[in-house]
């Protein structure tokens, strides 16, 4: 799956509710990266939670609680347009052969 691809479909699993599960297309490097980038772009915040190795305090990622930010939302809505439009012309396509 490529990156976009992930990208689009781990925000539409957040904006329904739903939480994301590892399958085959989305492994959880690609996952991970996606993640990583969405943080980046600020379509996603990311929460850490504190634990402690050895008596020392670490933060680890808590991907179970990601929350998508407007930037996402916008990202999303604006992105579906384009997926019905390149459906659409794929489809036509397909015919006019």
């Amino acid at each position: 799956m490529n990156q976009l691809k992930t990208i689009y479909n781990i925000l539409s699993s957040l904006e329904e509710g739903n939480k994301l599960e590892l399958n085959e297309e989305l492994t959880k490097e690609n996952m991970v990266k996606s993640i990583k980038i969405m943080v980046n772009e600020g379509l996603v915040t990311l929460k850490t939670k504190k634990c402690y190795v050895n008596q020392e305090p670490n933060e680890i990622y808590d991907y179970d609680n990601l929350e998508i930010t407007m930037k996402g939302l916008q990202y999303r809505k604006e992105n579906s347009k384009l997926a019905k439009a390149y459906k659409v012309v794929k489809d036509i396509s397909s015919v006019v052969k």
